[in-house]
């Protein structure tokens, strides 16, 4: 249960059992510290919280093969074969590094190799919009706006005209109370593609 939530809304995959680096145990960290003032709470605040995960968690073992399925998983993107850029290099974890993929193929596709060398935060945004992402939920797209710009999971697809920016996004991601979108406030900031991911 705690997978699948953390998948739909904080937009973080945890298909193993068991966590597999620091990253992991900080994301289960900051699951349960929102879910403590619940779990700790007496009446019907606790009973409502242990029937949702349980039935929650039932409700995932069915087969919903009869059903449409929102795609929200990173693992149904693959990379694209690109003259332009070293799309290998992307490490596909989550939904961020999708959206990164899909920006790379958008201004492949318009310039070719010939792409401009900055971008606005709101120009990359609009080449990764929500209805184009296929994620489905807007709280898990938001969030993988925020995570694509972040430092987070030592992602280092941009390249920021004002360093800071990037660390600020970084740590609203790793933050438990964050604004997923607060990269909203920000449509204005310059950024370059990280040469590393470039084909010289």
């Amino acid at each position: 249960s705690m997978n699948y939530i953390l998948k739909k809304v904080k937009n973080n995959s945890f298909s193993e059992n068991k966590p597999s680096c620091i990253d992991d145990l900080k994301e289960y960290t900051d699951f349960f510290n929102s879910i403590v003032p619940l779990i700790n709470a007496d009446g019907d605040k606790r009973r409502i919280l242990d029937k949702f995960l349980m039935c929650l968690g039932q409700s995932i073992k069915k087969d919903n093969s009869s059903r449409t399925r929102i795609k929200t998983s990173y693992s149904e993107t693959e990379v694209y074969e690109s003259k332009v850029f070293w799309t290998d290099k992307v490490r596909i974890t989550a939904n961020a590094d999708r959206l990164f993929l899909q920006f790379l193929e958008s201004i492949e596709n318009d310039y070719g190799a010939n792409f401009p060398e900055k971008f606005s935060i709101a120009e990359v945004v609009k080449r990764i919009s929500f209805e184009t992402s296929e994620i489905g939920i807007q709280a898990a797209y938001d969030f993988a706006v925020l995570a694509m710009f972040s430092g987070q999971r030592r992602r280092d697809y941009f390249v920021f005209e004002k360093p800071d920016l990037k660390v600020f996004f970084t740590v609203q991601a790793r933050n438990p109370n964050r604004n997923n979108r607060i990269w909203n406030n920000y449509l204005d900031e310059i950024v370059s593609i990280n040469p590393k991911y470039i084909i010289s």
